[in-house]
């Protein structure tokens, strides 16, 4: 996975994206931790961190849904790799852009982003508001195709309060739109979310 500052430079962001892709096979869902995303591989996840850290030394490179880009995959790499303080800090800039962008999508997706960096943080208080105003912003109509995963970031957090029964309701309400946009893999992580309310709440 390791690659150059250079090669960055020279290919825009595409070598970053294909390497996110690949550390997906490193992270997973825990199951003791109310099915947070954790990495078990930190030398991909912290050499990954390193060449993002590179890139945006050199801002000016990149256009701005680029610059977008950078920011919102780095704090979420901190964010997996434990660090909620500089995810936070991180996706508050890619929040902050992606607000300048003027593009509605980009917008409410860094602040579900910054939402869930707010719940590992342990603030759940405005891990909840965020989430509440990206599905404000989703309702009735959801032109940006996004408020499953608002819906879902918000049961995930509701979940971690012992809010079991509020989460579920949020989770099926999810399945039943990722069912209808038929995307397996979006299905399999509410299905899961789902499993383990019923299987954890008391």
């Amino acid at each position: 996975m390791k690659i150059s500052f250079l090669e960055v430079l020279s290919n825009g962001y595409s070598i970053l994206k294909s390497s996110l892709v690949m550390l997906n096979e490193f992270i997973y869902f825990d199951e003791n931790q109310y099915l947070r995303e954790k990495c078990n591989n930190y030398e991909a996840i912290n050499e990954l961190t390193s060449q993002f850290e590179e890139a945006i030394k050199s801002l000016e490179q990149y256009s701005k849904i680029e610059q977008i880009f950078l920011f919102g995959n780095l704090g979420n790499l901190y964010r997996i790799a434990g660090d909620s303080k500089q995810a936070v800090n991180i996706l508050e800039k890619s929040f902050k852009l992606a607000e300048e962008s003027g593009l509605k999508k980009l917008k409410i997706a860094n602040l579900i982003r910054l939402g869930e960096a707010y719940k590992y943080a342990g603030q759940y208080e405005e891990a909840l508001r965020l989430f509440d105003l990206a599905i404000r912003a989703l309702t009735p109509t959801d032109d940006c195709d996004l408020v499953d995963f608002a819906l879902q970031h918000k049961g995930k957090c509701l979940m971690e309060l012992d809010e079991w029964k509020i989460a579920l309701s949020h989770f099926n309400e999810a399945l039943s739109i990722r069912k209808r946009k038929k995307e397996q893999s979006l299905i399999h992580s509410t299905e899961l979310a789902i499993q383990f309310v019923k299987e954890n709440r008391n």
